[in-house]
């Protein structure tokens, strides 16, 4: 990139060479007439002239303020036309008797004088000025190799370049070879940085922290191909103390600039594979509709899955009955279900019915109990020297608090209340995203406020990884009174202040809560009281209280929110964190 720093020409001479000329090309425009008519010239001079000067001057002043920088416009004729409009004004209004004659021999003799002065007095012939600094660049590249990012200034009385080596760094995950050559043919100079789906996450983002710690770039750009929202974050937050701009880049190998949330929402989807619990075989006990998406997930990673139902799903049937790495199979008994377990799985997934909005109280109820039993059957087939981890997942369309979601939530009691049998297995609870609420754009407070704290999880450990607002405050208060601690795994929605509320009001068990990004990260502790000590019985005056609209917002970036009010609430006034509040509900 070259930037050209050259001193434009003042403004101010051109001004008064026009002025001068203007007066003169008046004077000459009066002796001219003068010469055809008889009149009374001082009387003249001493009425219009000066009016008329003082008319073009002004004139000046405005037109040469927004064209004179203009070099691909020639605008001499419209300034001068305007020069002369005024001028014949004026003289009209004096009741000058050759006012037409005058204003036009003016504007004539202006043009010619203006335009005589553009040519002589300010056009130079093309300086080598430029050349001559290329000419010293090159030179200066013969005898030293920019290293990437790397300036050179070089200057002189007129003239000041700087030229920097084109190396950006493009940030890409599992890239095909003919995105790879349309890279390189976009940016024959940058670096590519690539992830990989098959190697340690960690070991990369470490790996790419050394590379920007080594290397200086002029950008970085991120290709959204591939590329999940917890990996991009991880990325922005490697990014936040370095002063350089960051761009993404489409599947169609178009730029772009990243300016608000939304960006983020639109090309880079939330992904339940790099919570890492998709190690391993798989089973999915099969209770309803499932989401494509989560067998969209499962499959492009190096696991296979076993699907079971008592009906197999024709449409799903349909679509993955290629795939090699699914297999449908109906079972029909409780014992071929235990056959089916003691083949081992890594990992259980019990899918949940998916909606709640079809089913009358009867068929609610009915689900309920068979869920129930379903679970404890599940469990006592369970062979407790294989299996590592069981999931419970619903979709996001099971929405009513006492829907069949949510009363299935409470099954894991029964799972807890036999933590001594399963010590060593993980239970989880993920609920399927859908999407973010658009238009709240928290970029800069995510690049402001990354910070993490220790934790140490304990051995008897819940994890919950997504949810919905009253669900989740009914599993997590239940969890609390019977195991050591809740391990809250952020990735997705929630209702902002309703689920601070609810748990709130059981019982003020916050401490016992604590949130994690992923398994790979450091959780962070969630402390409630200290942010928004908010229940339904409080006054609205509290200074750290504004209810959000009720939208689904992304649960990491709520985290986000509440250090930045953390920190607010320190160091700033009310009014201040008043203010910082309002603004999120925009």
């Amino acid at each position: 990139m070259i930037e050209n720093k050259e001193n434009n020409k003042k403004p101010i001479i051109t001004l008064l060479a026009d002025v001068f000329l203007l007066i003169i090309s008046f004077i000459i425009s009066l002796y001219i007439v003068r010469s055809w008519y008889i009149f009374d010239y001082l009387r003249v001079f001493i009425d219009g002239i000066f009016i008329v000067i003082l008319t073009k001057l002004t004139i000046i002043l405005i037109c040469f303020k927004f064209f004179i920088k203009n070099d691909k416009i020639n605008v001499i004729l419209a300034v001068v036309a305007t020069y002369n409009l005024f001028s014949f004004l004026v003289l009209q209004f004096i009741s000058f008797d050759f006012v037409y004659e005058v204003s036009t021999i003016n504007f004539i003799i202006d043009i010619v004088l203006i335009s005589l002065s553009r040519l002589f007095l300010f056009i130079k012939p093309k300086s080598n000025t430029t050349d001559k600094i290329l000419n010293e660049y090159i030179e200066v590249e013969v005898n030293k190799e920019l290293s990437m990012g790397e300036s050179i200034d070089i200057c002189n009385d007129e003239n000041h370049i700087t030229i920097y080596s084109q190396a950006p760094l493009i940030i890409s995950k599992d890239m095909e070879y003919s995105d790879r050559n349309r890279l390189h043919e976009v940016a024959p100079e940058s670096v590519i940085f690539e992830f990989c789906t098959v190697n340690n996450v960690t070991q990369e983002l470490k790996d790419l922290k050394n590379t920007l710690k080594e290397n200086t770039f002029d950008s970085v750009i991120i290709h959204t191909k591939n590329f999940y929202r917890l990996e991009f974050l991880d990325i922005i937050e490697l990014l936040k103390d370095i002063p350089i701009s960051v761009d993404l880049m489409d599947e169609e190998i178009s730029l772009f600039e990243l300016t608000s949330m939304e960006d983020i929402i639109n090309n880079f989807p939330l992904n339940v594979e790099y919570n890492k619990f998709l190690l391993g075989d798989i089973l999915l006990l099969y209770t309803g509709d499932i989401c494509e998406t989560l067998l969209d997930e499962l499959i492009k990673g190096n696991s296979n899955v076993t699907i079971v139902e008592n009906t197999i799903s024709t449409s799903l049937h349909d679509k993955y009955c290629n795939n090699k790495k699914i297999e449908f199979i109906q079972i029909l008994s409780l014992e071929d279900l235990k056959l089916l377990l003691s083949n081992g799985f890594t990992n259980i997934i019990y899918s949940l019915p998916v909606t709640d909005a079809d089913y009358g109280e009867r068929e609610i109820k009915k689900t309920i109990e068979q869920n129930i039993i379903n679970i404890k059957n599940m469990l006592n087939c369970i062979p407790e020297d294989k299996t590592r981890k069981i999931t419970f997942i619903s979709s996001y369309k099971a929405q009513k608090p006492k829907s069949i979601l949510g009363y299935c939530y409470k099954n894991v009691e029964v799972i807890m209340r036999s933590l001594d049998k399963y010590s060593k297995i993980d239970l989880q609870v993920i609920r399927m995203p859908e999407s973010i609420k658009k238009g709240n754009k928290f970029i800069k407070d995510i690049h402001e406020n990354l910070s993490i704290e220790e934790y140490d999880a304990r051995g008897h450990d819940v994890y919950v990884y997504m949810y919905s607002d009253m669900e989740a405050a009914l599993l997590i208060t239940n969890l609390l009174h019977i195991s050591d601690s809740v391990i809250v795994y952020m990735g997705n929605q929630l209702y902002i202040p309703e689920l601070l509320n609810n748990i709130n009001l059981k019982g003020r068990m916050e401490d016992k809560i604590k949130v994690n990004y992923n398994e790979e990260r450091l959780p962070l502790e969630f402390y409630i009281d200290d942010v928004l000590e908010y229940t339904k019985y409080q006054s609205t005056d509290n200074p750290y209280v504004f209810l959000l609209p009720d939208t689904n917002v992304d649960y990491m970036i709520v985290s986000k929110i509440i250090n930045i009010l953390q920190t607010k609430i320190k160091s700033e006034s009310d009014e201040v964190c008043k203010e910082y509040l309002k603004q999120l509900a925009i």
